[in-house]
């Protein structure tokens, strides 16, 4: 649960920079005029940091799980102050290799649309100018050890994982087996969602540095591309809260009870509005006759 509510949170920041893509898509496309230069780089470091974040969390997630099928006892032992060590972790690798690096390798500037430069086809905030060998030596190290890897491992993870709960079929009760399953099911949706959104990233953004003749079909392809695959990216976050509630039955069960409560607080605070503003109409109407008795 502290792993799903970290992972949350980066899906949340990934949702309030959301604007900043379609500004960066839209009317700031040529120019990125009025917003500041450093909202480009903020928006590149916090996509970034979420992308790196959301595959450690997913891998941590199916290791922890493999670790609780494959060794029970061992990971008893496992200490609330323990895992908070290891989100941190996770926090401060994705901030220290994401964030940092996308606020100095990004910029807001001009593109030349009339030169064959990888750059003539991008949005002005993107890669800075005089950065592209950087950056691509950037992606070579850095995608595949926070993100491909980790993809990797959760697939390693989640084949373990079914052979340990298809091999102990027989010594779990049913109640027992229908958890088993439920939380084998959860992290099969939630890694195949990762796959639909970070597959078409990745391919973007090798597709993207690679140089090609500037024509109207190569600026259209790249730019649909471009957004096509932010789409997929953040449907596979906003998918994720309703794969959480398919693996679980508590969680589904405290969603509602959430749900319910927001709901009942509206409508509380709704009656009290409507109560106030009939105590208020009557108390009006009780003056009005109290003068006019006056008067007469």
């Amino acid at each position: 649960m502290t792993f799903i509510m970290s992972m949350c949170v980066s899906d949340l920041i990934s949702a309030l920079i959301s604007w900043i893509f379609l500004y960066r898509r839209t009317w700031g496309f040529d120019r990125w005029d009025p917003l500041p230069s450093g909202l480009c780089k903020f928006f590149w470091g916090s996509d970034i940091m979420t992308n790196y974040s959301t595959a450690l969390h997913i891998f941590s997630f199916a290791l922890l799980r493999y670790l609780s099928i494959q060794f029970p006892l061992q990971f008893k032992k496992l200490q609330p102050i323990h895992v908070k060590i290891w989100v941190g972790a996770i926090w401060i690798s994705a901030f220290l290799f994401g964030f940092i690096p996308g606020t100095i390798l990004f910029n807001a500037t001009e593109r030349d649309r009339y030169s064959d430069a990888p750059d003539a086809r991008w949005p002005s905030c993107d890669p800075a100018q005089g950065w592209f060998d950087v950056y691509t030596l950037y992606q070579r190290i850095c995608f595949p050890v926070f993100l491909y890897f980790p993809s990797l491992g959760v697939i390693v993870l989640s084949v373990l994982i079914a052979r340990k709960v298809h091999s102990k079929t027989d010594e779990l009760n049913s109640i027992q087996r229908k958890k088993e399953r439920q939380a084998l099911l959860q992290l099969v949706l939630i890694t195949l969602c990762f796959f639909i959104g970070y597959i078409p990233f990745t391919a973007y953004e090798f597709w993207s540095f690679v140089p090609r003749p500037n024509t109207p079909y190569n600026r259209q392809f790249d730019y649909w591309f471009g957004t096509i695959q932010y789409f997929f990216l953040r449907f596979s976050e906003c998918t994720n809260p309703i794969l959480y509630n398919l693996g679980s039955s508590k969680m589904r069960f405290y969603t509602k009870q959430f749900m319910r409560n927001i709901l009942c607080s509206v409508c509380i605070k709704k009656n009290q509005k409507i109560v106030m503003n009939s105590l208020q109409d009557l108390h009006q109407r009780t003056s009005i006759a109290t003068i006019f008795e006056s008067r007469s």
